[in-house]
């Protein structure tokens, strides 16, 4: 029997710093906009999780690895947001 090793899962960390004084609809339409675009756009998913300064989340790709490309175009979405003050695109990771 040929037993192939599975390939490891490659996601990455996003982290976004809100401007101030963006309001919470400012801020559900930001995220409306990431989620349904961006993300599922790409066949993404991702981990939520929290910290105090930001919202961050792990981006990965259900049985396959995220990308390069991936990780270019949330850095080029993210730039071309006003709402976001500061942004840190994590490196490619194992998530395996």
């Amino acid at each position: 029997m040929d037993h192939a090793t599975p390939k490891p899962a490659l996601g990455f960390a996003i982290r976004f710093h809100l401007t101030d004084g963006l309001g919470e609809d400012g801020a559900l339409e930001l995220w409306d906009d990431f989620f349904a675009g961006l993300v599922e756009g790409r066949g993404l998913t991702c981990d939520v999780g929290t910290d105090t300064d930001g919202l961050a989340r792990l981006l990965f790709r259900p049985n396959a690895s995220a990308t390069e490309d991936d990780r270019r175009a949330v850095r080029e979405w993210a730039r071309r947001r006003g709402e976001i003050a500061d942004y840190d695109i994590g490196p490619l990771t194992s998530l395996i």
